[in-house]
């Protein structure tokens, strides 16, 4: 297999572990520069390591930073929602979170996004039987 066949797999590997698919958008940025995606997945995949894999946050921790992040950027991502539900996080947990945008941030941040994170929270933890 060549190197840049094996940088593929170990992304697409990476992928499947972690979304549960391969993102099409990625596949498609492999497609035209291997190296960027490759890169960027490797780099991606040593933050989110959690304790007993050489990271220190609980993934929960990283999930709800990463919702909190994409809230005051004004994008809304369900996967970080859902990922972050199924670590544990709860309803009050992802409300804090959104108060913290809106104080950092301004209250736009709810009105464009965040309301949506909350309301996908409930949708999902009620899914899947967590409230």
């Amino acid at each position: 297999m060549a190197n840049t066949d094996k940088k593929l797999e170990d992304a697409r590997e990476y992928w499947d572990g972690y979304y549960g698919h391969r993102p099409e958008q990625y596949e498609r940025l492999a497609k035209y520069n291997l190296d960027i995606m490759t890169s960027w997945t490797k780099f991606r995949g040593t933050t989110w390591k959690i304790p007993g894999e050489g990271g220190h946050l609980p993934l929960k921790f990283k999930e709800l930073l990463a919702v909190g992040i994409e809230t005051a950027t004004c994008k809304l991502e369900v996967g970080h929602v859902e990922k972050a539900i199924d670590a544990g996080a709860t309803l009050e947990e992802f409300a804090e979170v959104l108060g913290i945008c809106i104080m950092l941030a301004g209250m736009m941040t709810y009105e464009t996004g965040g309301k949506d994170v909350l309301k996908r929270a409930e949708e999902y933890a009620k899914k899947t039987g967590r409230i």
